[in-house]
């Protein structure tokens, strides 16, 4: 076998492995992008490297980025916690360098989106049976709500939504092409219904109200396309109108998801204007994040930040410096109860302004801008989904402050804008 073979299946195996690990431990998936990273360069061949990379836009957009958080490093107060922070983020240098670089073939992409599927199913298996379990050794159903149902696998009940609902996704498009699927019966079409029943169920659980509407809204736009290609508009009309109310009857059926909606409902926005607040402020989750918003803001302007940032580790001091200036609630040292200190902004749009200025938010948006006109431009209904879905999840998490969130957006994106997946080669034996 010729070293370069060997170094390409290195690299594929990472992939798979990255892919399968994520949902599921922090630990390995670090891991085998470290791994991943060793192999790229002991493989060599930069010249060629650097040439495809230059040619790479999404690269490119990611590369400035992570640079701008490297030199944040020069300027910034807490040095220790821009290190911490840079660490962090070397996702977002690594995979775009690595991922472009690798000649994948659009079968071998497929087991990458599969094998992360997988894991996604032994993830909801997981979170099930310790559920069922707490149930039946202590009669509480609370572990069958939010953050106590997936907490047991160590991942946030949001991202956790998102990973499920990228992965139904998948299995949908792969439904779709069901004609041009051979093989078992069981593997392509059972197996698939049933994870993507299971998918559904744990989204329903995991009550993220951004992923229930997201949920209903993407069902609804395969709903629709569907009748319109076959060119019954008034049955897609008609169940699309049963799935909307059949849909949210479900969701107000739990009484969990009845308050959780109730909460935006009733949101006071008047608390939005005030200038103090009380250590038993209402807030919700909306008005909570519009507040931590314009308290960066407010801190961005205070301290003439719009050009350059505050550095890569003092975004998050200047955040806690408002939170007690504002009188928002600041916790009790004797419970070890920090209250709103060391909350990041929920807003990634805002949090990368606040830490890297102008350039890295036009950074941001140049990723997203380019890689949205690459899945319209291929017409890749994966691409495109996760792509609308990550813009939409930025304006209420700081999604790149987390491994979780910085690596499912970095490597997903570059690995389906480097390679031309067609939508027929998506569904060819994917669980064989």
């Amino acid at each position: 076998m010729k070293r370069e073979t060997i170094h390409t299946t290195i690299s594929y195996y990472c992939l798979i492995a990255i892919a399968f690990t994520l949902p599921l431990t922090i630990n390995i998936n670090s891991f085998f992008i470290i791994l991943l990273s060793a192999n790229w360069i002991l493989e060599g061949n930069y010249k060629a490297k650097i040439k495809l990379l230059v040619s790479n836009k999404l690269s490119m957009g990611f590369i400035v980025l992570f640079g701008l958080y490297l030199l944040g490093l020069i300027y910034t107060d807490n040095t220790e916690m821009g290190i911490f922070n840079l660490k962090k983020k070397l996702s977002l240098l690594l995979l775009p360098l690595i991922i472009p670089t690798i000649d994948l073939e659009n079968k071998k992409i497929n087991s990458i989106l599969y094998s992360f599927v997988a894991a996604c199913v032994v993830a909801v298996l997981i979170c099930f049976g310790h559920a069922s379990f707490k149930y039946i050794q202590s009669g509480t159903s609370e572990y069958f709500h939010y953050h106590n149902f997936s907490k047991i696998i160590n991942i946030h009940a949001v991202y956790f939504s998102f990973y499920l609902l990228f992965s139904s996704v998948i299995l949908i498009k792969h439904f779709i092409q069901m004609k041009t699927i051979t093989g078992s019966t069981f593997l392509n079409k059972i197996l698939p219904l049933i994870a993507l029943a299971a998918f559904l169920s744990a989204i329903y659980v995991l009550s993220s109200k951004l992923f229930l509407a997201l949920t209903i809204l993407t069902l609804l736009i395969f709903i629709i396309d569907w009748y319109r290609q076959k060119k019954m508009i008034f049955k897609g009309i008609l169940y699309s109108l049963i799935f909307i109310v059949g849909s949210s009857t479900l969701i107000l059926y739990s009484s969990f998801n009845r308050n959780r909606i109730n909460e935006i409902i009733t949101t006071d926005l008047h608390v939005i204007g005030q200038s103090q607040f009380k250590y038993d402020t209402p807030f919700t989750g909306i008005s909570l994040r519009i507040v931590l918003g314009k308290l960066s803001l407010e801190a961005i302007s205070q301290h003439h930040l719009w050009l350059f940032g505050s550095g890569t580790g003092d975004g998050q001091d200047l955040l806690n410096e408002k939170i007690k200036e504002h009188n928002l609630y600041t916790g009790n040292p004797t419970l070890n109860d920090k209250g709103y200190l060391g909350y990041n902004v929920h807003c990634q749009y805002i949090e990368t302004l606040l830490y890297t200025g102008i350039g890295g938010l036009l950074a941001l948006i140049f990723i997203i801008f380019v890689s949205m006109k690459a899945a319209l431009r291929k017409k890749e209904s994966i691409y495109a989904f996760l792509m609308i879905a990550i813009s939409i999840f930025f304006l209420t998490e700081s999604v790149l402050e987390l491994h979780k969130g910085i690596v499912f957006f970095t490597f997903f994106n570059c690995l389906l804008f480097s390679n031309n997946i067609s939508e027929t080669d998506l569904n060819s034996k994917p669980f064989c």
